[in-house]
């Protein structure tokens, strides 16, 4: 579901619809290794300048953990693609905005469900149109990001 801070500024909007990548998607009855399962949604983001819908589709994978760091970990692999709609204004000027792209990203549970990492990366293609001017501008994105859970030594 859609992330929501108590208060707006630009660097929480654009974060907060991250942050969904901290969260994979689980069957009921949780994840275990050998599962495979799929997930759509269709969730409110901030995507750069634009409110706009986000429209996804996931496959997962889930395995025994091959990380040493990790080695009582679920480690689940995902991979999907998205769309993206929406609308902003820049300049007192309306936009358009139309996305699609593809993601990958594996995840490590912890057996009581905490996140032991996770890294992932996305690219796509987006339109950003002026409709008052009629231009089109053609952009390419792509992202990667890497989590790693710190731990307390014990003194």
């Amino acid at each position: 579901s859609a992330l929501k801070a108590d208060r707006s500024s630009s660097i929480v909007d654009q974060i907060g619809s991250n942050l969904r990548a901290l969260f994979p998607a689980l069957p009921p009855g949780g994840a275990r290794a050998g599962m495979e399962w799929i997930d759509t949604s269709e969730v409110p983001i901030r995507a750069d300048a634009f409110d706009a819908v986000e429209r996804s589709h996931t496959t997962y994978r889930a395995v025994d953990s091959d990380d040493a760091s990790a080695r009582k970990a679920l480690k689940l692999e995902s991979n999907g693609s998205y769309q993206r709609s929406g609308k902003g204004t820049q300049y007192d000027q309306q936009l358009e905005m139309n996305a699609s792209g593809t993601r990958s990203a594996v995840h490590y549970l912890n057996p009581d469900g905490t996140l032991a990492s996770a890294r992932g990366s996305d690219s796509g293609d987006m339109t950003i149109t002026v409709p008052a001017v009629g231009q089109t501008v053609p952009v390419k994105q792509a992202g990667t990001y890497s989590i790693t859970a710190l731990r307390q030594r014990n003194r």
